[in-house]
């Protein structure tokens, strides 16, 4: 099965270097729309599925990607970024000083993370959403080429766990390959 996986365009949290998650449910912001259009010049021709997060930005990068294929979009809350809990919307800084955990943006790169206590998710939530939506990519599209939707932490998550030859920066509107 091969894998094309698309962080979402550009939102004005992510100009602002705030952090979504999933609390917040901002649309793409021009930049985010244009990337949109750019990036799916850069997708195979045929594909046999597209699935996306439901969140706002990562839904509205699929339907302008969906304008070459018309296909039904699947929309997975398997896909959607972590949840922060009440550490949503802020900058890492502000994060650091109101969880009281100064390193946190590394912790949360090294992907060693655990939001319960601020209300939201810890890595092995989150891996075990995203592997359960593998498992089900496997029984249903094993020899397909699917294009995927989703945020940044899921993406760090897919590099961890299926390393390829190449890992491209995270950056909004960038495709990651994965032959799984």
């Amino acid at each position: 099965m091969k894998l094309f996986i698309i962080r979402h365009g550009e939102t004005n949290y992510n100009k602002m270097g705030k952090t979504a998650g999933q609390v917040f449910n901002h649309p793409l912001n021009d930049k985010g729309i244009e990337q949109a259009k750019s990036i799916s010049k850069n997708l195979p021709s045929e594909i046999n599925a597209i699935f996306s997060s439901p969140l706002k930005r990562a839904r509205q990068t699929a339907e302008i990607i969906n304008k070459n294929y018309n296909l039904k979009i699947g929309l997975r809350d398997e896909l959607m970024e972590r949840n922060y809990g009440s550490l949503s919307g802020k900058t890492w800084e502000d994060m650091a000083k109101e969880s009281g955990i100064p390193n946190l943006k590394e912790i949360d790169y090294a992907q060693k993370y655990d939001y319960h206590r601020f209300g939201g998710e810890s890595i092995n939530d989150v891996k075990s959403r995203l592997l359960n939506f593998i498992e089900y990519l496997n029984t249903n599209y094993k020899n397909g080429k699917v294009v995927i939707v989703t945020h940044g932490g899921i993406l760090k998550i897919m590099h961890n766990e299926f390393p390829q030859k190449e890992r491209p920066e995270i950056g909004n509107a960038t495709i990651h390959e994965f032959e799984i």
